[in-house]
């Protein structure tokens, strides 16, 4: 009993955290397959949601569940992204780089939303001409 005494304060500072590796997800409908992330690594960390709080989601949700070095793609639109993660039912890609048609596009913030998607500080590339915008909506 003692010993069960002596360890417990132990498991108090140990971080739980889980890492998946290759990872391949996909949004299903009854018509079609709307979206599908491949991903090397999803890291969840449950012990830093405590921390979370309404002034702080975005920082507590990015690095408590996240994605590194993957790829989105929607239909005619594939994207490479260093890090991303969901918030409020957004999926928010962070160094976003790729294509649409034949647009290229290169950007430091990306949010995929249900039927668009919103860029920040992206550079543009259509038809040799390469274009910067501090914000820029894409329809999907």
């Amino acid at each position: 009993m003692k010993l069960l005494l002596l360890c417990f304060p132990l498991f108090l500072f140990a971080e739980l955290k889980i890492v998946l590796n290759d990872i391949k997800e996909y949004k299903v409908t009854e018509d079609k397959i709307v979206y599908k992330i491949s991903a090397n690594s999803k890291n969840i960390n449950p012990i830093k949601f405590n921390k979370f709080r309404f002034f702080n989601k975005e920082k507590i949700v990015s690095n408590s569940s996240f994605y590194l070095n993957g790829k989105f793609s929607i239909e005619d639109t594939k994207i490479d992204f260093t890090k991303a993660y969901f918030l409020e039912g957004k999926f928010v890609m962070l160094n976003p780089k790729g294509i649409y048609k034949r647009t290229t596009f290169k950007a430091q913030k990306a949010i995929y939303f249900k039927n668009k998607l919103t860029f920040s500080n992206v550079y543009i590339t259509i038809k040799n001409k390469r274009y910067r915008k501090i914000k820029y909506v894409l329809e999907l």
